[in-house]
């Protein structure tokens, strides 16, 4: 559960600013609205990107957890890093010109990687 804090603090964050900036729409303060509507949305895609099934990520922490009481920390630990690894293949293909996603997505990749042969890989 304290993996889940982080999307939750985002999630009441893109609640509460989607509220005001709804508020201050309605009131007319459009200069207002529109900073507050961008920090909604940039709170949505930070929430987004943090509960990818990735590690270091905190989805990949919470997947991991989960997982580990069905099907043991070894498993866990396979199934959440090669998750991960697609989640970075994925985020290099989406992205072959944006070099600072390019770099997040090698990280992502390495961070997996890592995991993964940390329990052996595949290998029994």
């Amino acid at each position: 559960m304290i993996y889940l804090a982080g999307p939750a603090v985002n999630l009441g964050l893109l609640l509460g600013l989607t509220a005001l900036a709804v508020q201050a729409g309605f009131a007319g303060a459009y200069m207002l609205a529109q900073p507050l509507a961008t920090l909604a949305e940039w709170n949505f895609l930070l929430m987004a990107f943090n509960l990818l099934p990735a590690y270091p990520l905190d989805g990949g922490q919470t997947l991991d957890a989960w997982l580990g009481r069905l099907l043991g920390p070894v498993w866990s630990v396979r199934v959440v890093a090669s998750l991960g690894l697609v989640c970075a293949g994925i985020a290099y293909l989406a992205f072959p010109t944006a070099i600072f996603l390019l770099l997040i997505a090698l990280f992502l990749a390495l961070a997996n990687w890592q995991r993964l042969q940390s329990v052996g890989g595949w290998q029994r």
